[in-house]
C-alpha cells in the first residue's frame, strides 16, 4: 500500500501475528497488585503491561496522527477483542478529500468499506466502484496482514511494545494518569519507517498501557502520532456483513 496508508495505521493498527510469540515476556513479568513498576527494567514493565492487557480481553485505542508534509491528518478508534475486532479511520488528506474507511475482523477474515478517496489513497484506484461496499480479505490475499493488523489481542502486542535498545523515564503524567515511559524504537510491523516509541504504562497495578507516542519517518515522511487506551474489560460484539466481496474478485 502506499506510505500514507500505512503512516496513518501506525499504533492505531496495533500490531500483528507476531505478537503471540511475544507474550510470554521478560523474566519478573507477573502482575503484583499494589507494587509500583517505576522501579523495574524497561522489559519488565513491557512484560507486567503485555501479561497486564491480555488479561483484561478487551479494550478500546483512540490515535491521532499528522503527516505535515502531506497535508495529511487522522485519527482511529479501534476496539480490540481476543479473537474479534473491530476499527473506524478517518483521514483529511489536503488537496484531496476526506478518507475514511471502516474495518472487522472476525473468524479469521477481514472485512472493509471504505470510500472512493480511501480506496484511491490505499490502492490507487481513482472512482473506484467498490466504494461503500464490504470486501473480504482472507489470510494470504493481498494485504491481508496490514488490514487485519492489531484488531485482536494477540497481534496488539506488538505495537504495544518498542523495540530494543531500550530505556525508561521517571515517573511522568500522561492524559492525568502515573506512569512510567518505556522508550525504544518503532517495530519493523508497524509499517512506518525509522523512529522512535514511547509506550506509557500505569504506576499503579493492574500496569496497563495508558498511552503511546510514535514519532517517525517513512519514505522521507516524517509522522507525528499518540493513542489513548480506555474502555477496558467490556464485552464487544463483531458482526460479520450481510453481504461482501472478495478482494480478489476487484481490482484493488
Amino acid at each position: 500500500m502506499p506510505s500514507t496508508r500505512r503512516l496513518t495505521q501506525v499504533t492505531a493498527a496495533l500490531g500483528l501475528l507476531a505478537g503471540v510469540a511475544v507474550l510470554g515476556g521478560a523474566a519478573g513479568g507477573a502482575v503484583v497488585q499494589g507494587r509500583s513498576i517505576a522501579t523495574d527494567s524497561p522489559a519488565q514493565i513491557l512484560s507486567i503491561t503485555r501479561a497486564a492487557t491480555t488479561n483484561a480481553r478487551s479494550f478500546t485505542v483512540d490515535c491521532g496522527g499528522a503527516i505535515p508534509s502531506l497535508g495529511l491528518t487522522g485519527s482511529t478508534v479501534t476496539i480490540v477483542g481476543d479473537v474479534s475486532g473491530y476499527q473506524v479511520t478517518t483521514d483529511h488528506v489536503k488537496g484531496i478529500g476526506l478518507a475514511t474507511v471502516e474495518t472487522r475482523f472476525l473468524g479469521g477474515i477481514a472485512y472493509f468499506k471504505a470510500n472512493a478517496v480511501q480506496l484511491q489513497l490505499q490502492f490507487g484506484v481513482a472512482h473506484s466502484k467498490y466504494a461503500n461496499r464490504w470486501i473480504s480479505v482472507a489470510k494470504g490475499q493481498k494485504d491481508y496482514a496490514v488490514i487485519s493488523s492489531g484488531l485482536t489481542m494477540s497481534s496488539a502486542m506488538v505495537e504495544i511494545t518498542p523495540i530494543s535498545p531500550l530505556s525508561k523515564s521517571k515517573v511522568e503524567n500522561f492524559e492525568g494518569t502515573s506512569v512510567v515511559a518505556v522508550i525504544g524504537k518503532v517495530g519493523p510491523d508497524e509499517y512506518v519507517g525509522a523512529g522512535e516509541q514511547h509506550t506509557f504504562v500505569a504506576v499503579a497495578a493492574p500496569n496497563r498501557p495508558v498511552g503511546i507516542t510514535v514519532s517517525t519517518t517513512d519514505s522521507g515522511h516524517h509522522y507525528q502520532g499518540t493513542c489513548s487506551f480506555k474502555n477496558w474489560k467490556r464485552k464487544y460484539v463483531v458482526t460479520k456483513p450481510a453481504t461482501s466481496i472478495s478482494i480478489t474478485k476487484t481490482n484493488l
